[in-house]
């Protein structure tokens, strides 16, 4: 059937992090494109985790799921009385609680992956997309427009990230307030959300890779990146820096106006979490260092990317296991990766 000309509406439940809302948005870009009349609602765990299509005409309505459990009950039966004829839950969504959800808000059409284990509700879904564990999550969720009938084939593979003529202004203040403006940027993010510390690389290491890199480039200066759940992380790598004069700590801003100073980096090094992918999605040079995860999977996705990795993948989820949390010990992951691997992908790309 050709829904090309129809007017649906179409849930996307999106509950992971902001990455994984990133990797979608190629998904979500087609959909747009060849779905014109469709109302698309994008459902997300925090407001953040939409910054990627704020203020885009790419989705009609964001809604956040969080809040107290008669919060969320209450979102859950507004959401049933839409009556969606479509609902994609994107990839990795093998985890009873996403299958729940999409039963309980009762689309007509529920589409998501089949995989081959966990006993995590999926029947609850009425369509599946076989997982292929050699794809890159972007490709994944494509195969999910596939089960629409849309021909991804030749279309193109971008990420979105929008930012405003606002976030650009506070990035430039940043710039000229710390006399930035002759600097080559070369941007880090060395933490991660506090529930995946298992991707962050010692802060002694990234003490180290600044030396060098100041060492080595005059025009260059560092930008640490610091997020809410990574409060005195930067701090600690600085008291290992020599020259703290060329090292400035980027923090207390949105997530919009942190990627609108990225696009001001001539390079970013970063650990396995969102900053990666925002680089990325405006071809900034990304040089990212990877723990226990699986880089075919989740890698920052675009041509000017270096996956640095030398320890064993730990995280079987989502094709061997429901649960996205490391099995084994993962700190020989990070450890293993020294700071000379890292110049050879910055020397690379400065």
């Amino acid at each position: 059937m050709d829904l090309k000309h129809q007017k649906l509406k179409i849930l996307i439940t999106c509950l992971s992090g902001i990455g994984n809302t990133i990797l979608f948005t190629p998904a979500l870009r087609i959909l747009r494109k060849q779905l014109p009349k469709a109302s698309i609602t994008l459902l997300v765990r925090e407001k953040s985790f939409a910054s990627c299509i704020r203020d885009s005409d790419f989705v009609d309505e964001v809604i956040v799921f969080n809040g107290s459990i008669i919060d969320r009950l209450r979102k859950l039966r507004a959401l049933r009385k839409v009556k969606y004829d479509i609902s994609l839950t994107t990839f990795p969504s093998n985890r009873y609680e996403f299958n729940l959800f999409a039963w309980l808000i009762g689309a007509q059409r529920r589409i998501t992956h089949r995989y081959k284990v966990g006993n995590t509700l999926a029947n609850l879904q009425t369509e599946f997309v076989p997982v292929d564990e050699k794809l890159h999550d972007v490709e994944n969720n494509l195969n999910l427009l596939e089960h629409l009938g849309i021909n991804t084939e030749k279309e193109k593979r971008e990420l979105i990230f929008e930012t405003s003529k606002e976030d650009e202004k506070k990035a430039l203040e940043f710039i000229r307030s710390n006399k930035l403006q002759k600097s080559w940027l070369i941007g880090m993010h060395p933490g991660t959300s506090k529930t995946a510390l298992y991707r962050r690389w010692p802060s002694r290491s990234f003490s180290q890779l600044c030396n060098n890199i100041l060492n080595d480039y005059e025009k260059a200066h560092i930008l640490l990146f610091e997020g809410p759940d990574e409060a005195g992380l930067a701090a600690d790598i600085l008291r290992g820096v020599d020259d703290k004069s060329r090292v400035t700590i980027a923090k207390d801003m949105n997530l919009n106006e942190v990627a609108a100073l990225i696009w001001h980096c001539k390079l970013f090094v970063s650990t396995d979490s969102g900053l990666g992918h925002i680089a990325a999605a405006k071809n900034i040079p990304v040089v990212v260092l990877f723990g226990p995860a699986n880089p075919n999977r989740t890698r920052p996705w675009g041509k000017k990317v270096a996956v640095i990795q030398k320890g064993p993948i730990l995280i079987k989820y989502p094709f061997y296991s429901t649960n996205p949390e490391p099995e084994g010990d993962y700190r020989e992951s990070l450890e293993k990766i020294t700071v000379e691997d890292v110049m050879k992908e910055v020397e690379r790309f400065l």
